[in-house]
């Protein structure tokens, strides 16, 4: 693709970058104050550019991936396939789909994760173990999470870098895609220091272990679920044995400060809903754990509607689906007066801040994109319904932040 842009050398390779047409250098704003940056990944998640990336498939092996997309989507099966960036191409790597299996019918184009450890242990590509490349239907602006985790790194929380990707197989454009930093032990590496702590994820009910796979243990999740468990079935029993408990359990100002900023947008399924996208993470044995975000592709939307209640807005969590963990966890925190009250404080925080920074922050991401976007054969409208998508989640943002005020 020909490029509007200008040319960057980046470890001595001059690629082509569409930068941000303002030239304001404040793209840099919201980008994690890394205690052990790896060079390397810097290029990846660039803000002021597209990135562009190609996946190569052979044929059998693209012919067997589009057949595990349509009409259900396979999300567990790997194929071999390639990946370039900047001129390089890691030849071995492992391509699978992800996303809602029931969205297949619906997907212009399919959502991927690229995979450099999965045939050699040691396979990284830019210092990564995992690409992950978003593109969800349900909106003509692609932006969301972009936007949501740039705030709350500005915000001081530990949250994933986001750009845009312009994305070919063997060439041929597939479209344009949201380039989403995957939470892995690269991720630690570069935020925590030591990186050796237990990172936890809760899929289907069930936790696992992202890192420490042989020799951690869940010591400090299940402790947490009985303490909350054993909470809610106390009867007229004080809350304080808890409260001692779950402070010795988890990062209390931290749970509060991400949890707020959740409902401050607000989120659908995340953390502070009870719902299932984010991790937990203890950075060593006796430690109090902290969440780290994940998935914010529905906030500020219909599902996430601008008048939640930010003190018990559920999403999604409700009927058979019943809020848990994150939701649980903060109602505790809420028992004791004083972090009751930091809560309430950070919602002020994060709305009058960089909340509100998000709207100017969604006028120059959608700038960036909107060639793309206009040359995608694959974009999920016209370039009308991407303008339109970009200016609702700004007027959204802009209405929550009016509700907030009114209703706090």
């Amino acid at each position: 693709m020909m490029c509007p842009g200008r040319l960057v050398t980046i470890m001595a390779i001059s690629i082509c970058s569409c930068a941000d047409p303002s030239g304001d250098a404040s793209w840099d704003l919201g980008q994690p104050a890394l205690l052990h940056p790896k060079a390397k990944t810097a290029a990846v998640y660039d803000e002021s550019a597209v990135v562009e990336f190609d996946v190569g498939f052979d044929d059998r092996n693209w012919k067997a991936f589009q057949d595990a997309w349509k009409p259900k989507k396979d999300t567990s099966t790997w194929f071999h396939c390639s990946f370039q960036f900047a001129g390089v191409r890691f030849l071995d790597a492992a391509c699978r789909h992800k996303g809602n299996p029931g969205d297949a019918d619906v997907e212009k184009k399919p959502q991927i994760i690229v995979r450099f450890d999965k045939w050699v242990d040691s396979g990284r590509f830019f210092g990564l173990r995992r690409i992950d490349l978003e593109a969800l239907p349900s909106f003509a602006a692609p932006i969301r999470d972009r936007v949501a985790m740039w705030a709350l790194r500005l915000g001081g929380l530990t949250a994933p870098r986001a750009n845009h990707a312009w994305v070919t197989v063997n060439g041929q454009p597939l479209g344009l895609y949201q380039n989403i930093e995957v939470v892995d032990r690269e991720f630690l590496e570069q935020r925590f220091d030591p990186p050796i702590g237990n990172l936890y994820e809760k899929t289907d009910g069930s936790w696992s272990l992202q890192t420490n796979g042989d020799t951690g243990d869940y010591a400090a999740v299940f402790a947490l679920e009985d303490t909350l468990e054993s909470w809610k079935h106390r009867g007229a029993g004080s809350s304080t044995p808890f409260l001692e408990k779950v402070a010795t359990l988890v990062d209390v100002p931290q749970v509060l400060l991400e949890s707020a900023a959740e409902m401050v947008w607000p989120v659908w399924d995340n953390f502070s809903n009870g719902g299932w996208n984010f991790y937990l993470y203890q950075p060593a044995a006796a430690k109090p754990m902290v969440v780290l975000p994940w998935d914010f592709d529905e906030v500020a939307s219909s599902t996430a509607p601008f008048d939640a209640n930010p003190w018990d807005f559920v999403g999604h969590m409700t009927g058979d689906l019943q809020p848990g963990l994150g939701y649980d966890l903060r109602n505790l925190l809420f028992e004791r007066d004083d972090w009751k009250q930091e809560y309430a404080d950070a919602l002020v925080v994060v709305r009058d801040g960089y909340y509100a920074a998000a709207r100017q922050r969604t006028q120059r991401v959608c700038q960036q994109i909107r060639p793309y976007v206009e040359m995608d054969p694959n974009s999920y409208g016209t370039l009308q319904d991407f303008d339109a998508g970009c200016k609702d989640l700004e007027d959204r943002i802009t209405a929550r932040i009016e509700f907030l005020k009114s209703a706090l």
